[in-house]
């Protein structure tokens, strides 16, 4: 699953393999820690203002104000 936010990053969701931030200007993507969440199955994100919103195989995730909660 591949998604952009409005601040031009790109967020990519790997099936086992966790989550990914990029940005549009650069191929590179670095790994994403999300908590007691390490590879699991990236279902579904949204975006909401500021807000990055991940659904998971362990559960919803909020990156809200650059913490996940």
């Amino acid at each position: 699953m591949l998604a952009a936010d409005r601040a031009g990053n790109l967020w990519l969701g790997v099936s086992g393999g966790g989550l990914y931030r990029g940005r549009v200007d650069d191929p590179r993507f670095e790994r994403v820690t999300l908590p007691d969440a390490a590879d699991v199955t990236v279902m579904g994100m949204g975006f909401d203002g500021e807000r990055v919103w991940v659904t998971t195989s362990r559960g919803l995730y909020v990156r809200d104000r650059g913490s996940w909660h």
